[in-house]
């Protein structure tokens, strides 16, 4: 099995050259059959798939696709300058990589980070770690909900609880420990 992705499968360093001219020194992409600046927002789409600007500056000019990440020396992705590209290799997963829920394993950071309903949790240096970190959080949440549902039994038949007493009691909360 290839690692190589279909998208960049299909796409041929002659079919490149046929859709579009790129200029080195600059940095920018024309199309050939209309003449206009193409990839001004770091993507490009050549035949329905979208790319990335630097993998194509670099496909374009060194004639074949880079197996390494394409990484930018100033830090703008919108620079494709081939002097402004740079090549590393991808990094690898770690070995003991498991898949679990609301845990992943960031290959820029190398570390692992967890999230809980698109909210970020934080970086790791351990897949239980992250894991621990997470039931934690969910823990937390799900005591802060129920005593928010007594408070506003207890309060006025309305259920109307004030902000702030509502964070004084988030606030109040001890982490759970939780066994794995």
């Amino acid at each position: 099995m290839s690692t190589v992705p279909e998208r960049y499968r299909v796409l041929t360093y002659e079919r490149l050259k046929e859709v579009l001219h790129y200029f080195p020194s600059t940095g920018t992409f024309t199309s050939i059959k209309t003449g206009r600046k193409v990839g001004i927002g770091g993507k490009l789409s050549i035949d329905g798939f979208i790319y990335d600007t630097g993998e194509i500056a670099a496909f374009y000019y060194w004639g074949y696709l880079p197996v390494d990440c394409v990484n930018y020396k100033d830090g703008n992705l919108l620079n494709c300058s081939i002097y402004n590209l740079m090549l590393h290799p991808r990094p690898a997963m770690p070995d003991n990589f498991m898949e679990l829920e609301g845990v992943s394993f960031s290959i820029n950071y190398r570390k692992w980070y967890c999230w809980y309903k698109k909210k970020h949790l934080g970086f790791f240096s351990s897949q239980e770690e992250a894991k621990i970190h997470r039931d934690q959080y969910i823990a937390r949440r799900k005591r802060a909900a129920e005593i928010l549902k007594s408070r506003r039994r207890k309060s006025d038949r309305s259920g109307v609880m004030r902000k702030s007493d509502r964070n004084a009691i988030v606030a109040k909360i001890a982490p759970v420990q939780v066994e794995i």
